[in-house]
Parts: structure tokens; sequence; C-alpha cells
């Protein structure tokens, strides 16, 4: 199942950017379920890094694990997930500059592991609401700190 979401930020898409690619930012950028996200491979974020992350999904806490497939700063980046209930092939955030500001899109090809697979068409309003909720977290919380020069 295809999951997408927009919202356009009030910074210009390097700042924008910046804030995707701090790890150490990603519970405050997405969110409560996110726990926490750090880099398991050695050298720079790029195609091939590898991180691990902690996700409550449903109430229960999970680890994930992630694998970055493309690399387009400060464009997009594209990234696999797996862990949890939910397996996710190709997560994608895309940055387009509009205006003095930035739309991001995020979308997500979502599937669930083992017996889940069923629940997951009832789940679809869940998991959307999820991803608005998280990207107007993402939103409030760079819009929130001060504009760079």
């Amino acid at each position: 199942m295809r999951l997408e979401e927009s919202v356009v930020v009030d910074r210009p898409i390097g700042e924008v950017w910046a804030c995707i690619a701090n790890l150490f930012d990603a519970p405050r950028l997405w969110g409560p379920r996110v726990l926490g996200m750090r880099q398991t491979s050695p050298g720079p974020l790029g195609v091939g890094a590898t991180m691990r992350g902690r996700m409550v999904f449903f109430g229960f806490e999970s680890r994930i694990d992630v694998v970055i497939k493309e690399w387009d700063p400060p464009h997009g980046v594209v990234m696999s997930m797996n862990g949890g209930p939910i397996r996710s092939p190709n997560t994608r955030y895309a940055l387009e500059a509009v205006g003095n500001g930035t739309r991001l899109t995020r979308s997500s090809d979502v599937a669930f592991q083992g017996p889940l697979g069923p629940l997951l068409l009832l789940l679809r309003p869940v998991l959307k609401r999820g991803m608005r909720d998280a990207s107007r977290s993402l939103k409030q919380f760079i819009e929130s700190r001060p504009r760079s020069m």
C-alpha cells in the first residue's frame, strides 16, 4: 500500500535538508513514535549507509533497520526500513523549493510482516493519520528554530 503526505515548511530547502539529515533530531522531527535513530555504518550518510532506530508501533517499542538507497542533497533521500510489524522497501523524502519555503513530500510503500498483512487495509486511516501528524511535527519543529542567515 502506498501512503503519501506533503507539507510546506517556511524555511529554505537547505535548512529543511539539514534538519532531515541530522539523526540526533529524529525524535523531535518525527514525533513521539520515533524514540531514537543512530548510524551503524562508518563514514558520512549517503548511499549504502545503515541506521538502527527505535520506534513505537501500536504501543509497542520495536527496532527498525534502515538502509539509504538514494541520496541527493538537498532534494531527497530514499530509504528501506524493516523492523517491528512494518516493512517499507521504499520511503522517499522529496524536497522542492516553493517561494521562500520548501515542500516536503514523504511517500512510503508499506507492508505488514507476517500474519498482520491482511490488517493493512483496515489500518490505512491510522497509518495515514500518523504520517500526517509526523509531517506537522516536522514542520513545527523546523519553523520553531531560528532562521539561519
